[in-house]
């Protein structure tokens, strides 16, 4: 046999895709139009690979138990995302800098700081300026959510919220003009 079936991607230029046993580059396309050229000029990837390379890590941070579990049982569903949890807003620093996630998902009420003090840290460090941030707040304040956005929260939600506006978010928060974004996963 020739191996497991690898993909082999062209890039973000052209977007075209071949599927070739990894072993037998000369079926390559590109190979095939160039003999001289005895490799694959494109990157070659198991799809092992390829769904590792979509993986995100979502940070939760909440002091609430049953939100944090809730909200790690979502994110795991969609098979996309590695998800960790923190209790204490005074936490997220430390863990950022050891796990550097793409998204945090914040409450705006927690002990130790809470998520506008925690936000407004993150947005203040340029090195963070990657990290996505979604802030849930159960207050019954209008005026909240300009608060936060004008801290640096990319999305707000206010508790109860709905889950699959709230995946959807997270998914054009992570995944921007990505063509390897996974789909939305159906419950």
């Amino acid at each position: 046999t020739a191996g497991p079936i690898m993909y082999c991607r062209v890039g973000k230029r052209t977007g075209r895709r071949c599927n070739v046993p990894w072993k037998i580059v000369s079926d390559c396309p590109l190979v095939r139009k160039n003999p001289a050229e005895r490799r694959c000029p494109i990157v070659m990837e198991s799809s092992d690979t390829v769904i590792q390379r979509t993986r995100r890590n979502i940070l939760v941070v909440d002091d609430d138990e049953l939100m944090r579990r809730t909200l790690q049982r979502l994110l795991m569903l969609q098979r996309h995302y590695d998800v960790r949890c923190l209790a204490d807003g005074a936490l997220v620093m430390d863990e950022i800098r050891q796990w550097r996630p793409h998204l945090i998902v914040l409450d705006t009420r927690m002990t130790g700081k809470d998520g506008l003090t925690v936000c407004r840290e993150i947005r203040q460090d340029a090195r963070l300026d990657e990290i996505r941030i979604i802030v849930l707040s159960g207050a019954l304040d209008q005026d909240l959510e300009h608060v936060v956005l004008a801290a640096g929260a990319d999305a707000y939600f206010e508790k109860p919220f709905d889950s699959q506006a709230l995946l959807s978010a997270i998914r054009n928060l992570v995944f921007p003009d990505n063509p390897d974004r996974p789909p939305a996963t159906a419950e």
